[in-house]
């Protein structure tokens, strides 16, 4: 066995050993998808388990289709029987070497078996985990309580529904007949109906939390264990940054006073912060200076202290919400009373047919539980249940896991039914609900019920030069957390490259006096001229490049220098979508033709890239006594001499109505954005890719959204805009033609799963424990337990390792600071 193949017993045993329940952890670029493939053809080929009766759930539905599609071409190989697969490295060539040089089957007999399960491929349980728990939910839907045409919301109809029914709860509650009248007015007293409210929503956006409130009721929970991991952030974060404030200054007591305010909640609790010495709380302005004290000069230029007042203030106003607003006893009652909100509302969603995604979730699992005979029946159908992407599961969907591979007994797992594959080291979706600590226990669990766990390391993805610079940074930085995982060094498959260094570590060398902003600037112009040169010198497509950033918040600095160096590219990810203008023009496009009397939409169709009418043709217009109203032909048809491109325009627009009036509305909103004048309008500008993908995502999203709730094309513009709120966070849509030669430009989380050939990590630079404001509920995991909560911002975040999963020859860190 050769070093690159040095985990070979671990990958016959992953495909092939079915008597035991099995967790691989399988590194970055290691195969674990043809894995899964070939253990799914050798339990139906070695007839151990139908392809039917098996259940393969993975992470998102490209992979699901990508899962299917390769185990449809692997059994279509075995079909034929050919002498090549006796050589061959594929799938289908592992699985038939095994099945019949290992287990002298006849090769005749994979045949039919072969063809039985592409006949029945399509009735497989290849899909998401949401999708899986959809399908069980409308199998037994007495028992799950909803209309087995239900369809689930993906945000709109929940939000909606809030809108409506929370007043009309608060008024029935509030009411002389109201049965929790007492209850109710001893809340208000306490708290803001606003703040009261806004705690309510954050519990209908978690239904983790939502269904713990109704099924178990609220547990307290100190708040210090609550905010134990925010307090340590901020405690680690603040000890780092003082040091550097030398001398005396009214900002350097400020941090001293936080760090012993954190450390006195650490070790006494609520109450011993809430008795804090008031003569210890300097400098005097601490709890009321709105603007944070001015850093010491030396640091003002330093981009590495970019933002520190800012996050000084959010820990100071989340102290003051301990010390001075967060009474527990107070805390209870209100959360008794949305508990008792939290049920109403259940029910109501459940009556309207309106679960949530991660709702479906839940539903599944309180079903399965709750019903012994459901369980049954559904255990029966999944005899083995082959789960992907592990690490990013959380503890909800392994109780589902659980209860399908489990005997009598919960949590006594049949042998052989659980084939498990993931990599704690890219669990990157904690915001989902992703934790890694449930992982362990679930893999220690596993293992305690005779399961075994197994590892890959070997990397058919990248280059010996990329993996080994990443083995010697991340092998001693990983794992020295008890609650991080280890880091497992990756062994290279493929063969070293005569190229020059694959990694390559960059800085933009600027003056101390340059700012965050100039440096950035400077890094993106860089950047921007090492890609066009490289694509002029055949190095590279542009498709061939990807951009990776943590967040993409400062990404328009960047893209406005690719821009001026005439590369086309894509954003995937961030939360622009909404602001992209082709998504504005198609939004008042769609207003313009569901409602003609509508005059600002018709000024905006004017005023847009399809009109091109400008200011002074408006006013013109206006001024002769033109009217916006384009329906009526005849009222505009005086003024087609003097003002021809407003008259064209109303020409257009009547054109297009009359085309798509009498079309069911889906199919009337992707007529008018995705074929026709519109689209190809589009594409002529620059980033004509990109816009034509943006304008595509919206005009699914809303054809989704007018068939599936039976939307006029006015109620469905209206739905829009109230989804597009000041709150809605979305990204641009991935390029519709990957082929398409465009810089992908991603966030980490967007880059998840894909690969490039060079890859640039780009603006690396130190980051504060940031997070975002407004009330958040979540579930803790404290001695064995599970307790909710409500938190006034959101965990600041830890950098995660998942970059260098990313590339196949080339990795590019850049940083500006």
């Amino acid at each position: 066995m050769t070093d690159a193949f040095r985990d070979q017993e671990a990958r016959v045993l992953a495909a092939t050993h079915f008597g035991q329940n099995l967790v691989v952890e399988a590194g970055a670029g290691t195969g674990k998808t043809s894995l899964l493939v070939e253990r799914a053809l050798n339990l139906h080929l070695s007839s151990t388990c139908n392809l039917r009766d098996q259940v393969i759930i993975t992470f998102t539905n490209k992979a699901a289709a990508e899962l299917k599609f390769r185990i449809a071409k692997a059994l279509s190989e075995i079909t034929e029987a050919q002498d090549s697969l006796k050589t061959s490295f594929s799938e289908a060539g592992r699985s038939y070497r095994w099945l019949t040089e290992e287990q002298g089957i006849d090769p005749e007999k994979l045949k039919p078996l072969a063809r039985q399960a592409l006949r029945e491929l399509e009735q497989t349980s290849i899909q998401t985990i949401h999708a899986y728990c959809s399908s069980i939910l409308r199998r037994h839907p007495m028992e799950a309580k909803l209309p087995p045409d239900y369809v689930p919301d993906e945000g709109e109809a929940r939000k909606i529904l809030l809108e409506e029914f929370w007043p009309e709860f608060m008024a029935n509650e509030l009411g002389k007949d109201g049965k929790n009248h007492d209850r109710w007015f001893q809340i208000l007293q306490e708290f803001p109906q606003e703040e009261v409210q806004h705690v309510a929503r954050a519990f209908v956006q978690t239904p983790l939390a939502l269904n713990m409130l109704v099924r178990e009721g609220y547990k307290t929970i100190d708040p210090k264990v609550f905010y134990a991991q925010e307090h340590t952030a901020y405690l680690n974060w603040l000890e780092g940054a003082l040091p550097a404030l030398t001398g005396e200054s009214k900002l350097k007591e400020m941090v001293e006073t936080q760090i012993r305010m954190l450390k006195v909640l650490e070790h006494g609790g609520l109450s011993a912060l809430q008795n804090f010495p008031e003569d210890q709380v300097r400098p005097g302005t601490f709890w009321s200076v709105s603007k944070i004290y001015a850093l010491p000069k030396d640091l003002q230029k330093d981009p590495a202290w970019d933002g520190f007042q800012d996050e000084l203030k959010v820990i100071r106003d989340h102290l003051k919400f301990l010390a001075n607003k967060l009474d527990p006893r107070n805390l209870e009652t209100l959360m008794k009373g949305i508990a008792i909100f939290a049920d109403a509302f259940d029910k109501e969603s459940a009556r309207i047919g309106a679960p949530a995604l991660d709702d479906l979730l839940l539903r599944a699992r309180n079903l399965l539980q709750d019903h012994p005979d459901v369980r049954d029946q559904e255990m029966q159908r999944a005899k083995a249940i082959l789960l992907d992407e592990f690490q990013d599961t959380d503890p909800l969907q392994y109780d589902i896991v659980f209860l399908l591979a489990s005997g009598k007994e919960y949590g006594d797992l049949i042998p052989g039914k659980l084939f498990i594959v993931g990599d704690p080291k890219q669990s990157i979706y904690r915001f989902r609900g992703a934790d890694i600590r449930a992982y362990q226990r679930t893999v220690a669990h596993i293992v305690e019920c005779g399961g075994r766990a197994l590892s890959l390391t070997t990397n058919f993805r990248s280059l010996p030069e990329v993996l080994a610079p990443l083995n010697k940074v991340f092998g001693p930085w990983m794992g020295d957390d008890p609650e991080s995982p280890n880091y497992q060094p990756l062994n290279a498959a493929r063969k070293p490259s005569s190229e020059s260094a694959a990694v390559e570590v960059w800085h933009v060398g600027l003056s101390g006096e340059a700012s965050v902003r100039e440096r950035r600037e400077a890094e993106a112009k860089v950047l921007a001229s090492s890609l066009a040169k490289w694509q002029r010198e055949g190095r590279y497509a542009f498709r061939d490049m990807a951009i990776l950033f943590r967040a993409l918040t400062e990404v328009a600095i960047y893209t406005r220098a690719l821009r001026e160096e005439g590369i086309d590219y894509v954003v995937d990810g961030g939360k622009m979508f909404t602001n992209r203008p082709e998504v504005t023009e198609a939004l008042t496009l769609l207003r313009a033709l569901a409602n003609p009397a509508d005059r600002v939409a018709a000024l905006g169709v004017l005023r847009c890239s399809v009109g091109g009418v400008t200011d002074g043709d408006l006013y013109a217009f206006r001024q002769a006594g033109g009217s916006f109203i384009w329906r009526s032909a005849e009222a505009t048809e005086a003024y087609r001499e003097e003002h021809p491109s407003v008259v064209q325009t109303f020409d257009w627009l009547r054109e297009l109505d009359k085309k798509t009036r009498d079309l069911p509305i889906d199919r009337r909103i992707l007529q008018i954005l995705t074929e026709g004048d519109f689209p190809i309008l589009m594409a002529s500008y620059f980033e004509g890719a990109q816009r034509v993908a943006n304008v595509k995502k919206l005009a699914y999203r809303a054809a989704d959204m007018a068939r599936e709730r039976m939307f006029s094309l006015d109620e469905t513009v209206q739905a829009l805009e109230r989804e597009f709120g000041d709150d809605y966070n979305e990204g641009e849509s991935p390029l519709a033609d990957e082929a398409a030669d465009s810089v992908r430009i991603l966030s980490i989380h967007a880059a998840k799963g894909l690969e490039f050939p060079l890859v640039c990590l780009a603006d690396l630079r130190p980051d504060q424990p940031r997070g975002a404001y407004g009330a958040k509920v979540r579930v803790v995991h404290h001695q064995g337990k599970d307790y909710l909560g409500v938190s006034n911002r959101g965990k600041p975040d830890l950098p995660s390792h998942i970059a260098q999963r990313k590339t196949q020859s080339r990795m590019w860190p850049k940083g500006s600071a």
